[in-house]
């Protein structure tokens, strides 16, 4: 997972492999609002592990860019 904030938008990228292999990426751009990026990314990577766990997340690993 990657975070970066500029002045007026962000950006999240999610890649997801499976062994080893790129499987997939998702990119999210929102327009930024006055909440601290690290806020941000914390609630990011809450929803990503609750996500993991609905689909089996013992085999997932995160790893932050």
């Amino acid at each position: 997972m990657a975070f970066v904030q500029g002045q007026t938008r962000a950006c999240v990228c999610v890649l997801h492999y499976s062994v080893g292999t790129l499987q997939d990426k998702e990119y999210t751009f929102f327009h930024v609002t006055e909440s601290d990026p690290a806020e941000v990314l914390s609630f990011l990577v809450h929803q990503a592990v609750l996500c993991a766990a609905q689909c089996g997340g013992e085999n997932h690993r995160f790893a932050l860019a």
